[in-house]
């Protein structure tokens, strides 16, 4: 089980992806868990780099979840 601040933090990234990309919430919830899994495999790194990269997770997002 998670935190509440965790889970706090969790959701204000879904939320922050929504509105920089301007998507549904579903495909915040899903680029943000492709996000998330890269970090955890480190891909990528969480700097300043990442939010140029977002429209890229977002396509990943749609095209595995939302064909």
């Amino acid at each position: 089980m998670y935190s509440t601040e965790v889970l706090d933090e969790m959701t204000k990234l879904v939320f922050m992806v929504k509105d920089q990309l301007d998507c549904s919430f579903d495909e915040a919830c899903a680029t943000t868990r492709i996000i998330l899994q890269k970090v955890k495999r480190k891909e990528i790194a969480v700097d300043s780099s990442l939010k140029s990269s977002l429209p890229n997770f977002l396509e990943q997002a749609r095209s595995s979840n939302f064909s």
